[in-house]
């Protein structure tokens, strides 16, 4: 009896859901990650990334709900904040308040009118054509073969 009560009072462990981890509403980010953690080569560093962003997510007590929020978490950056950001998109998983503040910012919805041409035409100017300059701290090419051997200093 009074070990039961000393467990009681201590406190015991949490149950872990299917894929361990605390809150069972991370299970489709982990088992997502692990998806993708398995289509990158075992020996890369981007699969000890995924694997420690998936410790990280096992061990945090509420759901990640956006990018923002998975990016607080320990081992996890902007790379693996906007994969997550991407399955709860595809999940449809996203927070409704965190969606718009993650979401790539919306298109123009007003068309932007091209220049005209009739402008561009009467700003070229011409150029004059362009004469030979050697490269800095080089001798100069002579453009015809007769004297080349007159600039080479060693014949």
């Amino acid at each position: 009896m009074a070990s039961t009560s000393s467990a009681a009072a201590g406190g015991r462990k949490r149950k872990r859901s299917a894929f361990g981890c605390v809150h069972e509403g991370n299970d489709v980010l982990v088992e997502d990650l692990q998806a993708l953690r398995q289509r990158v080569r075992e020996s890369s560093h981007l699969a000890s990334n995924y694997g420690r962003a998936i410790s990280s997510i096992r061990a945090y007590p509420t759901p990640v709900r956006s990018a923002s929020e998975a990016k607080k978490l320990k081992n996890i950056g902007n790379y693996l904040a906007n994969q997550i950001h991407s399955i709860l998109r595809k999940r449809q998983l996203l927070g409704s308040a965190d969606a718009a503040s993650d979401a790539p910012p919306p298109a123009p919805v007003a068309p932007v009118e091209p220049p005209q041409a009739a402008s561009l035409a009467t700003i070229t100017t011409e150029r004059p054509p362009r004469e030979y300059a050697p490269a800095y701290r080089k001798r100069e090419w002579p453009w015809d073969g007769s004297s080349y051997h007159a600039m080479d200093p060693v014949n």
